[in-house]
């Protein structure tokens, strides 16, 4: 499941050993998804690496990779879009949506917005 060497310049998901994906998870993965050994995703989690620049008006797509630590847990139906990087240890509670990064160890919950803990 995912690529072994990890996500290429043109996307992919890789995951680490031992990761468990929960039923109705979408993992979108065309600028890369890197998830880490013994990550957990509850039901229904979302994963975007990708977007578009809301600074201008045709919308072009824009790259977001993510990257998820080793021994994570994400609760269901929570949401991520990159670009952001969530540290080893973090616990993502149940339907929040994260669009920064998150440190090691911490934990959120809500709505974590880019430059914010």
């Amino acid at each position: 499941m995912g690529r072994a060497d990890g996500p290429s310049p043109r996307g992919g998901v890789r995951l680490g050993d031992r990761v468990s994906v929960g039923d109705a998870c979408v993992l979108e993965g065309s600028s890369g998804i890197d998830i880490g050994a013994g990550t957990e995703l509850g039901r229904g989690v979302l994963v975007v690496s990708s977007g578009h620049d809301m600074g201008r008006r045709s919308l072009p797509w824009q790259a977001g990779p993510v990257s998820i630590g080793a021994d994570c847990s994400i609760g269901s139906g929570a949401t991520v879009v990159g670009p952001c990087t969530i540290g080893d240890g973090a616990v993502i509670a149940s339907g929040a949506l994260v669009v920064g990064d998150v440190p090691a160890g911490h934990t959120t919950f809500g709505v974590l917005e880019r430059g914010t803990r």
